[in-house]
């Protein structure tokens, strides 16, 4: 999934490309020449997005838990079109 975000698999293709000889445009070069940059930058950034994303888990937790020992309850709307009804 995350992979469709990033350029990486063109960035490889130039790169190949490039190996076997082919000629490349000015901008391709410029790009085959940053790849490991972007490379470890895509890994940053997938990094960043589990740890956001077990983060928001924790503390979805936190909060039903805290709801849960305060005598509330926690309302789940899947349709948030349903919060205008009521």
């Amino acid at each position: 999934m995350i992979n469709n975000f990033f350029p990486q698999g063109k960035l490889e293709d130039y790169q190949a490309k490039q190996r076997k000889g082919e000629t490349l445009n000015e901008e391709q070069l410029k790009a085959v020449a940053k790849l490991d940059d972007v490379l470890s930058q895509i890994e940053l950034l997938q990094d960043l997005i589990k740890q956001f994303t077990t983060h928001s888990v924790e503390v979805c937790y936190f909060v039903i838990n805290y709801l849960q020992q305060n005598g509330m309850q926690f309302i789940y709307y899947q349709d948030l079109s349903q919060l205008n009804k009521s």
